[in-house]
């Protein structure tokens, strides 16, 4: 798990990047005059404008975002349980209470009561569970009932939360709330575990026209290409293992 830790972290583009700089710079500093720096020159600026402009990640991590579209206006009612993985707090918990309120719309005496779960604990710490928390405390000051959310805050990664809401809900059907770049990762893990997972990710801002701006490098670019990197080693990780 360490060196798949470590490999995953240098090949993200923004470590690539740097990786490639610094190989430029020990180039430079013992051979002023080699070939190689000008080429390793070239490469770093070539990656750095490729991973930063908005065509190529809304090309690169389209795979992942369109697989599973949200569609919150047409769910099924009789649907009660959300599960809500732990990752940014405002985007999947707006997304949590839109649905919440949908459901709501529909309670009846034949229905049981709305559940949600949020799932997910620090991977480094796991008694830390501060962000489940803070998502907790998100949904309840928006009007959710306290009641109705329930902390799962053992799993450290995906297959965990996977694993540990099969042993709560069993196969039951459930609403799976989680960013749009980790849906198709998460999607696997659930069904992987038995469950029947109903994708509704958080928002998405893909870009469906370009303008200028848009192909002159962007840092916050980089930082989504990383998270599309990321997800894919991490699908090919869990195939791998699976």
């Amino acid at each position: 798990m360490f060196f798949y830790k470590l490999l995953q972290q240098l090949l993200l583009p923004s470590n690539l990047v740097l990786v490639v700089l610094l190989a430029t710079l020990i180039v430079y500093i013992r051979r002023k005059q080699d070939p190689a720096v000008k080429i390793l020159l070239t490469a770093t600026i070539i990656f750095y404008y490729v991973f930063s402009i908005s065509l190529t990640v809304t090309i690169f991590s389209a795979p992942l975002i369109e697989k599973y579209n949200s569609n919150i206006e047409n769910i099924d009612l009789s649907i009660r349980k959300i599960v809500l993985l732990t990752g940014s707090i405002s985007d999947r918990g707006n997304q949590a209470i839109k649905l919440y309120h949908q459901l709501k719309s529909s309670d009846a005496a034949d229905l049981p009561p709305i559940q949600i779960i949020i799932s997910g604990t620090s991977a480094i710490n796991p008694s830390d569970y501060s962000e489940a928390a803070k998502t907790k405390s998100f949904l309840v000051q928006r009007g959710v009932p306290e009641e109705y959310i329930t902390l799962e805050t053992y799993s450290r990664n995906t297959s965990e939360s996977a694993a540990n809401i099969a042993k709560l809900l069993g196969s039951k059907p459930i609403y799976l709330i989680t960013s749009d770049y980790h849906m198709f990762r998460s999607m696997l893990a659930f069904q992987q575990a038995g469950l029947a997972p109903i994708a509704v990710p958080a928002d998405s801002e893909q870009k469906n026209s370009y303008g200028f701006f848009d192909f002159l490098p962007d840092p916050e670019n980089l930082e989504k290409f990383d998270l599309a990197t990321h997800e894919y080693l991490g699908i090919i990780y869990f195939k791998l293992i699976n």
